[in-house]
């Protein structure tokens, strides 16, 4: 399995964080368990070649995934049939797919849509585009630039309390308490409830607990000789049972599973992730 990350033009970071272009081959079936671990960002996916995969999201499969928009879920997705495929996954940030195509995102949870009956019939466009560029990256992603760049003009909602709120979550790696973040900034926490599910898809309690969940991935996934007494301390877990508990229940991993574990497509996330944190530092 090959990855490649790009950045999004600069007028897009605050909607998207990044680009990544998958090149899966059938004989990584073998060792291949799951497509994805629980991620606290919506995806767009889509083929760049002649075959599609067919994923298992929630329990339902869902056959040929060419151009689909997918939103949160809380248990893993598994890629269901083996073959070499070519997709390109653009991930948004947290509420960046609300705030660029105005579209309320509690209405995508644990489920993948057509991208065409989610954006409209001019998607089948940009399909047929990036098709006909599926041996040049470069040129898929400023097709890619250009299209999401239509909706920044067309439908471009701005910052919100919503975005500081996320930043605190972000900054503070998921250990937080929202009942101290309404209070700090003032708002009614039945409003936050209500914006965050809006715009992120989930509550806020649920997007922290996802957001740790991810951090300790990253850090199982990409550094093998980590302590586990150090990421209950620095993901503020009760102890390592509690931690444990937490991988097995959502991710269906035990922490010596995931260390070094490059078979998890995820893993490629948490390596973006870590590549564009030292960027943005």
């Amino acid at each position: 399995m090959n990855s490649r990350f790009y950045s999004p033009l600069p007028a897009l970071k605050d909607f998207v964080k990044y680009y990544i272009i998958f090149d899966t081959y059938i004989d990584d079936f073998d060792k291949l368990t799951q497509c994805s671990i629980p991620y606290n960002c919506p995806v767009l996916i889509l083929a760049v070649s002649d075959d599609a995969p067919t994923l298992v999201v929630e329990g339902h499969s869902i056959s040929d995934v060419s151009g689909h928009f997918g939103g949160q879920t809380y248990s893993p997705i598994y890629m269901d049939k083996p073959g070499n495929f070519r997709i390109i996954v653009v991930l948004f940030q947290a509420n960046g797919a609300y705030r660029l195509f105005g579209i309320p995102q509690n209405e995508f949870f644990g489920q993948f849509v057509m991208v065409k009956d989610f954006l409209g019939k001019h998607t089948n466009d940009i399909q047929e585009r990036i098709y006909e560029n599926r041996n040049n990256n470069h040129e898929i992603i400023r097709e890619l630039n250009i299209f999401l760049l239509r909706f920044l003009k067309q439908n471009q909602t701005g910052k919100t309390y919503l975005d500081h709120v996320i930043s605190q979550i972000i900054d503070k790696n998921g250990i937080v308490k929202v009942e101290e973040l309404c209070t700090d900034l003032n708002i009614n926490p039945r409003t936050l409830r209500r914006h965050f599910k809006q715009q992120v898809g989930i509550s806020p309690k649920e997007f922290t607990w996802l957001y740790r969940l991810n951090k300790l991935h990253k850090y199982l996934m990409l550094d093998e000789n980590i302590s586990i007494h150090d990421v209950v301390y620095k993901l503020g877990y009760y102890d390592q049972s509690h931690l444990i508990n937490d991988l097995r229940k959502y991710a269906h991993y035990t922490p010596g599973s995931l260390c070094g574990n490059n078979n998890i497509i995820l893993s490629h996330f948490m390596k973006a992730d870590s590549y564009y944190e030292k960027i943005s530092a």
